[in-house]
């Protein structure tokens, strides 16, 4: 490469990152904390707090994102707990989603000149990728380390160094250290490998010549799995555990909580509008990715392109979507490993595209003009998704799930201003009563005597009662006779959960007092 290009090519990269950046970092606070983040925070506060980390398999998933929130933690200056944000854990997911955009450099050797700049592109403006870059998850983390295994797996197998075996090994390990749905992204990896070397037919490919790569891969991937899921080797229970969860992950496949139909995850890509919002669509990546699935189907390929890589990535998208769509239990964020492998795929196909259209004199700038619009397309529906002031928490958007409602936030005002008027000496006790009370014990963090139960406990003491919609009826019952004890008041939590906040007379007359006291 000459130094012309070398600058073109750094110069070209930094303006991708530079548009990943900014639709993924301003206003990270904006939206409410989903009950899934608020559960990963009180997670991380253990680790953080307690320096030790117990896997759970039957909640949660791995500690990946808890480690990985430690130094942002430390280099913000947070102090404890309570002084973390949501801007604290929402940078973790950002700073994965930037290296998603960067880990295509390490494909550029199989997908191209044309393909491998056109592929950061797109995973830099994919709204669903924008949105959840954004989310303090365990998918981004997946994702990005996915395609370290990919990018360290094609460089050892155009090297032949044990190096890059060793950080697919280690990139293996810190998947499932993250999630274990990992499982489905190595069988389809594992499927289509085999695959593409039996269509191959060259000879090429060696079993003993690579054998002992395999086994240091699998060695380092085993080693990384077990000082994640132990805990650093604190909890030999955990990488036990991490294979035993699979057991209730079967079961919860088909979860009548989230199940939804097979095309679920292609109407959330493909064309998605709800009555009242507008059309969200991905379809400039689906059709690049199927122009790319045709290429690979064909003898010869784009000069700088790897036919070897594009049949892989053509069996990995298909393999991916069909796994996941056929699986009942469906939540929007499960679309991104299938997605990312399609922009990948996407790659492939514009570099076919770029090859065909040079026997055209106008075949090139159409093209060019066409990416410029769908790319343009692509990146005002990320904006869209994540900043606008409606639609970044609203259900017409199709990767907002279960939003916590703005209501949540004016709900622990309320309790903090209540806790002020109370005699320093005695804070107000808080019985929260609620099936499920996420994000509430994010949002009332900060303050003491805070319980929480899935139905109404014998003893009913609390100056503050904060009621789910299912136990209502149940408090009633029981609260009959003594309403004129408590002052009645109702906040959202999610779209289909109101609370009941029921505050003892004389603790709302105190804060009634102190709010006159204020006043003008």
């Amino acid at each position: 490469m000459t130094a012309r290009a070398l600058a073109l090519t750094i110069a070209g990269g930094l303006a991708v990152l530079g548009v990943a950046v900014g639709l993924r970092l301003p206003q990270l606070e904006r939206r409410p904390m989903h009950a899934d983040e608020a559960v990963h925070t009180i997670k991380f506060a253990e680790l953080w707090e307690h320096g030790r980390y117990l896997y759970d398999p039957h909640e949660y998933h791995g500690p990946t994102p808890y480690y990985s929130t430690l130094p942002v933690v430390w280099l913000t200056g947070a102090s404890d707990f309570l002084a973390t944000s949501a801007t604290t854990y929402r940078l973790v997911p950002v700073l994965y989603g930037l290296l998603l955009v960067l880990l295509v450099a390490l494909l550029r050797d199989g997908l191209g000149p044309a393909g491998t700049p056109v592929a950061a592109l797109l995973i830099a403006v994919s709204p669903a990728l924008t949105y959840y870059s954004r989310y303090y998850i365990p998918e981004p983390l997946l994702i990005a380390y996915a395609a370290l295994a990919l990018g360290a797996t094609w460089w050892y197998l155009r090297t032949g160094r044990a190096t890059w075996a060793c950080v697919a090994g280690a990139a293996l390990g810190a998947m499932h250290g993250t999630k274990s749905t990992c499982l489905l992204l190595w069988f389809a990896a594992a499927i289509s490998a085999v695959v593409v070397l039996y269509w191959r037919r060259s000879g090429e490919w060696h079993l003993r010549r690579h054998l002992g790569p395999l086994m240091l891969a699998l060695f380092v991937a085993l080693l990384v799995s077990t000082a994640l899921l132990s805990g650093g080797f604190t909890n030999l229970r955990g990488p036990l555990d991490g294979w035993l969860t699979y057991a209730t992950y079967f079961e919860r496949a088909g979860d009548g909580g989230h199940r939804q139909a097979w095309a679920y995850y292609l109407r959330l890509l493909l064309w998605f509008r709800e009555p009242g919002g507008p059309i969200f669509s991905e379809l400039l990546i689906a059709l690049l990715a199927v122009v790319g699935a045709f290429a690979a189907c064909r003898s010869t390929t784009a000069p700088g392109l790897h036919l070897g890589l594009a049949r892989f990535l053509a069996l990995y998208a298909l393999l991916l979507t069909a796994l996941y769509s056929a699986i009942p239990y469906k939540t929007p964020w499960n679309a991104l490993p299938f997605l990312h492998a399609w922009i990948l795929l996407a790659g492939v196909g514009w570099a076919a595209l770029w090859h065909f259209a040079r026997r055209s004199p106008i075949g090139r700038p159409a093209l060019l003009l066409l990416l410029g619009l769908g790319v343009g397309q692509l990146g005002a529906q990320a904006w869209r998704t994540s900043h606008h002031p409606v639609f970044h928490n609203d259900p017409r958007n199709p990767w907002v799930y279960a939003p916590t409602v703005a209501d949540a936030g004016r709900l622990a005002l309320r309790l903090t201003q209540l806790h002020a008027a109370a005699p320093a000496q005695s804070p107000p006790s808080i019985q929260v009563i609620a099936h499920n009370p996420w994000p509430l014990p994010w949002y009332l963090r900060a303050l003491p005597r805070v319980g929480y139960w899935d139905t109404p406990p014998p003893d009913l003491s609390g100056e503050v009662l904060v009621v789910g919609i299912s136990e209502q009826g149940t408090l009633a019952e029981r609260l009959r006779g003594c309403e004129d004890d408590y002052v009645a008041s109702h906040y959202g939590l999610r779209r289909d959960e109101v609370l009941l906040v029921l505050v003892r007379r004389p603790l709302w007359e105190s804060w009634l007092a102190s709010q006159t006291a204020v006043s003008p």
